[in-house]
């Protein structure tokens, strides 16, 4: 049983509830890492052009539709070729505007939803986390400090958000002048921006929140969970 005082309030854990308290962070931590890295991967989807002709794709597809599994039966072609250069043109010009559409629609609606898990998830690491450290900290032993490395991971993910900030609301007025009736593929009024290259500047601060703090925050307290409930509690 674990014992802590807070104020005249005394509370006790039982020995699976202190588990649980332990394992909390390195949860919600890893959850946090995994919502991060499905955002990088979708909006990865509007950045870069489809892998259409690897292996999955010509798994997926069906052989004979791919440009790999059908080149042997095409005629070859030039990139000098008019008909060719055009035809990529006016490809280019109309996944340019589909993209103008969906990515502010795309992050209005995720925004409006994903803030909020974001939200769920660091909480419940960091507050769970402070429970740890300020709480019942006997018994983590050496390993507190990785806790409070990691705790200060987790706080460090909301030092980003000045800077993911101005491509979100860019998005945010884009989609609400779309859905107003402006004309559609049109830039940011505040700096000239498509919807593109607001993503773009999201997707890459993202990946550094990612691959700094939130894989920080996770190594640490998976560091620090597996040390402590491996010489028991």
């Amino acid at each position: 049983m674990a014992t802590t005082q807070i104020v005249n309030l005394t509370l006790t854990l039982t020995p699976p509830a202190l588990v649980a308290l332990r394992l909390a962070p390195l949860l919600g931590s890893s959850c946090s890492l995994v919502h991060a890295w499905c955002e990088l991967i979708t909006t990865s989807a509007f950045l870069n052009a489809p892998p259409i002709g690897n292996k999955l794709s010509v798994l997926m597809a069906g052989h004979g539709h791919t440009p790999s599994s059908s080149s042997s039966s095409s005629p070859p072609t030039t990139a000098k070729d008019p008909g060719n250069a055009k035809a990529k043109e006016v490809k280019e010009a109309e996944e340019a505007h589909a993209k103008s559409i969906l990515i502010p629609i795309w992050m209005a609606n995720f925004f409006n939803r994903g803030a909020w898990s974001v939200i769920a998830l660091n909480s419940v690491t960091l507050y769970s986390a402070l429970a740890n450290l300020y709480l019942f900290p006997e018994g983590l032993g050496e390993f507190r400090t990785v806790f409070g490395l990691g705790t200060a991971a987790a706080v460090a993910h909301y030092a980003f958000v000045p800077a993911v900030a101005p491509s979100v609301g860019a998005l945010y007025r884009l989609c609400v002048r779309q859905q107003m009736g402006a004309e559609v593929g049109g830039k940011g009024t505040e700096t000239g921006k498509s919807a593109e290259e607001w993503i773009r500047e999201w997707h890459g601060v993202h990946r550094v929140r990612m691959f700094s703090v939130d894989l920080v925050a996770w190594g640490c307290f998976a560091w620090g969970v597996v040390g402590v409930l491996s010489r028991g509690l």
